[in-house]
């Protein structure tokens, strides 16, 4: 680094730059055995395997290899190698995070006959929201409140159609 700053220095400083959401992950071609994450309004999350450690936006993409992981937070930063992960805020601070286990098969978290796992999500949002709308009143108004008060909402134009449909037909359905 031209800076004389040591990739973790020049990894946050970087970080004090970037503007807007991410998920970043920095590999340093002088330290090519240890990887650097951290994220900001976008989904971030490490696999703990044996000999292995992984990053990736969702499990699923080392649910084959590990199913430990740990969550990680707006304005923290990781530190990886193959045999050790540890995560700290933006002031340095080494916080002590408690590993998750996910407690499904890859199977249904497969891509099935889709390239990707996002085409796959996206062509199952319809049939996604249709689950939903079938599950407990007082639980969708529940959901409807949180979606209100979320920063962030993204549907595909089919699923937005799809829930305009099935809205229509549960409010005709109620006499609504």
């Amino acid at each position: 680094m031209d800076s004389g700053l040591s990739f973790e220095a020049a990894f946050v400083a970087a970080l004090k730059e970037i503007e807007g959401s991410y998920a970043i992950l920095a590999v340093y071609s002088r330290e090519p055995d240890k990887m650097m994450a951290a994220r900001k309004e976008s989904p971030l999350v490490v696999g703990l395997g044996k000999g292995a450690n992984y990053v990736g936006s969702d499990i699923l993409s080392f649910l084959p290899n590990t199913n430990k992981y740990v969550s990680i937070e707006d304005g923290e930063i990781v530190i990886l190698t193959a045999n050790k992960v540890k995560v700290y805020d933006l002031n340095g601070k080494e916080l002590h995070k408690k590993a998750e286990i996910a407690d499904w098969e890859w199977k249904e978290g497969s891509k099935g006959n889709y390239d990707y796992f996002m085409l796959k999500e996206i062509e199952e949002q319809p049939y996604a929201i249709k689950q939903s709308l079938l599950q407990d009143e007082n639980l969708i108004m529940q959901m409807a409140k949180e979606i209100t008060l979320a920063k962030h909402l993204s549907l595909s134009l089919a699923a937005l159609h799809a829930t305009q449909r099935l809205l229509a037909v549960r409010l005709f359905q109620d006499g609504g």
